[in-house]
């Protein structure tokens, strides 16, 4: 986030600030990874790509932001840095949204490999910030956070928990 990079360039590390009525959505890929030993790395990076960039979409239209990839896990946010209005529903609606993404996906793909997700919410304060000295990346840690993730592990595909 602008706002991170910014105290970053002025020497601040690490950076740690508290967050509260904060919006986490997680998504993963059901079965992906066996899938994904059957297909060669630019058929995999390709369909990835396709998936998350249409999830950037969503969450970009909507004043929500992204926070990472992790594998075929995708997660987003909303009430962190922008504060849309009815950032619940936005976040619920976006979450609904990438099912849609996923059936246009699937038919156009037209092949066997037909993606399903579990997708999880929840809302609550986090910790976000940055540690290290290389490779850095914005990230979220506190209960709330493992609570949305969980929401999502222990979800049902093709619903929103």
């Amino acid at each position: 986030p602008p706002s991170i990079t910014a105290r970053l360039k002025k020497g601040e590390s690490p950076i740690g600030d508290s967050y509260f009525d904060v919006t986490l959505m997680f998504t993963d890929m059901v079965g992906f990874t066996s899938m994904s030993g059957n297909m060669g790395a630019a058929e995999l990076v390709t369909l990835l790509d396709s998936v998350f960039g249409a999830y950037d979409k969503l969450v970009e239209c909507r004043g929500l932001e992204k926070i990472k990839t992790a594998g075929d896990a995708y997660i987003m946010a909303g009430n962190l840095f922008k504060h849309p209005a009815n950032v619940h529903v936005v976040c619920v609606e976006a979450g609904l949204k990438t099912y849609e993404v996923l059936h246009q996906l699937n038919h156009q793909n037209k092949t066997a490999k037909k993606l399903q997700q579990r997708c999880g919410l929840h809302t609550g304060t986090v910790v976000g910030g940055v540690l290290g000295h290389t490779t850095l990346a914005f990230d979220l840690w506190g209960v709330d956070v493992q609570f949305a993730a969980c929401m999502e592990s222990h979800g049902v595909p093709g619903k929103v928990q």
